[in-house]
């Protein structure tokens, strides 16, 4: 009935980093995770794409009192009657940070998120892009929503509406292009701490140093929107092409012109 991955209850606050949650159901609430009354779970760099509720939270549902911290996570492809991406019910209040929502779908409403009867989460730094039949939708709440990207628009600082430019969205690869507007327009100062200690380093209370990719979170001084930042590292070089481009620039010194690097 509730969890078709993973079922928190009554004050479970597990640590979840690095897991992938595709293709679960339940029958009622959580097609991939079920939290109900006060579970503060640490979820990290976690994808959750295909799973299925009947009625609310596709992906996730946060009930009585649960205020996880969500982070760098991906929703993509869930599907729920209510919050195709994430439901959030009755004084629960999650912390979204850098996570992308794309593709969830709700029968009723909240194709990206859904909050009801005081549910306020404090969502940053997130991309909410083509869920159906909506990105956000409130009953009884209000979400604190800033530095994200929200198709169709939001109230709130640094809130952009930009077509996000993922790579390609029907193999699932939902990277930036150099043309996206969420390169370096998150809030860097949200990150919250690295309590996984993903980078082993023994501080827990740095910012979380990587995306989903375990590239640097951190570029240019600032964090993208979304769950991946945007890196342009310059191609692989062959070695036939390496050894074809090392006789160029030898034959131009021979020539006696400067060749061009």
């Amino acid at each position: 009935n509730d969890g078709g991955g993973m079922n928190n209850y009554s004050n479970s606050s597990p640590t979840v980093t690095d897991c992938s949650f595709s293709s679960n159901s339940a029958a009622i609430h959580g097609g991939g995770i079920c939290n109900v009354t006060s579970c503060n779970p640490t979820l990290t760099n976690c994808t959750f794409r295909q799973n299925a509720a009947e009625n609310y939270g596709g992906g996730i549902i946060n009930s009585v009192n649960c205020s996880p911290a969500i982070t760098g996570c991906v929703f993509s492809s869930n599907m729920a009657g209510h919050g195709g991406g994430m439901y959030n019910y009755d004084n629960s209040a999650p912390t979204v940070t850098n996570c992308t929502f794309t593709g969830n779908t709700a029968t009723n409403d909240g194709g990206g998120m859904y909050n009801y009867y005081n549910s306020n989460p404090a969502v940053t730094n997130c991309i909410l892009w083509a869920d159906t039949p909506d990105e956000i939708y409130d009953n009884s709440s209000s979400p604190i929503v800033t530095y994200c990207d929200v198709q169709g628009g939001w109230i709130g600082e640094g809130n952009i509406n930009d077509d996000p430019c993922f790579v390609d969205v029907d193999t699932n690869d939902l990277r930036l292009m150099h043309t996206s507007s969420c390169i370096d327009t998150g809030n860097t100062a949200a990150l919250p701490p690295d309590t996984a200690d993903l980078d082993d380093d023994g501080d827990t209370t740095e910012p979380i140093p990587f995306d989903l990719d375990g590239n640097n979170r951190v570029w240019n001084g600032i964090v993208d929107m979304g769950a991946y930042e945007y890196l342009n590292p310059p191609p692989p070089i062959s070695s036939a092409d390496n050894f074809e481009y090392l006789t160029m620039i030898c034959a131009d010194w021979l020539a006696g012109t400067k060749p061009e690097f």
